[in-house]
């Protein structure tokens, strides 16, 4: 039996970010932040992303965010902060696995309000790049299972999950064909 893509995706969750500034308008725009970056995520079709409005209820919850990843089956999630002085802001990131909670990745960008797009997009490429190896390896777990009836198909396939490795939005726009 065949099992559908959606079985075989990555799962992450993008958690709110914490507002670690003391001007009031900051925690708007790191949820906006947040809707940005789950909206970006969205964009691979091996990622199964968890609904921005739905994070933003279970951060409300007294769970942990791991009782959560569990709860919603959630491979990983993508935790932060957002500081802002003036016209400049710091995201702080960090990908997280849900089994065993380790750290991946975690970095911090600076960036003036005007380069905000900049760090959005920075930060959704090195989230994909990290996430691609665990996305081809669910993906060719799910080859295994299935027989080559198609070569060019196979073919195309390839090319495509070349394309993907890149890790970049170039690379995934290149792969859809």
């Amino acid at each position: 039996m065949t099992q559908s893509l959606e079985d075989n995706q990555v799962s992450i969750a993008v958690m709110p970010f914490k507002n670690r500034s003391s001007e009031s308008d900051t925690e708007f725009f790191a949820d906006g932040f947040v809707e940005d970056l789950t909206a970006n995520l969205t964009r691979f079709p091996s990622l199964r992303v968890l609904a921005s409005q739905s994070a933003f209820g279970l951060s409300r919850s007294d769970k942990s965010i791991y009782e959560v990843a569990k709860e919603w089956k959630v491979d990983y999630v993508l935790e932060g902060s957002i500081r802002r002085s003036g016209s400049t802001i710091r995201a702080g990131v960090q990908l997280v696995r849900s089994i065993g909670q380790d750290t991946l990745w975690a970095e911090k960008f600076d960036a003036s309000l005007e380069k905000v797009f900049d760090v959005l997009d920075e930060i959704t490429s090195t989230v994909a790049g990290k996430l691609a190896i665990q996305i081809d390896a669910t993906r060719l777990s799910t080859a295994k299972r299935e027989s080559i009836e198609n070569i060019p198909a196979y073919d195309c396939c390839l090319r495509g999950m070349d394309c993907l490795r890149r890790g970049t939005l170039e690379g995934d726009e290149e792969s859809r064909p």
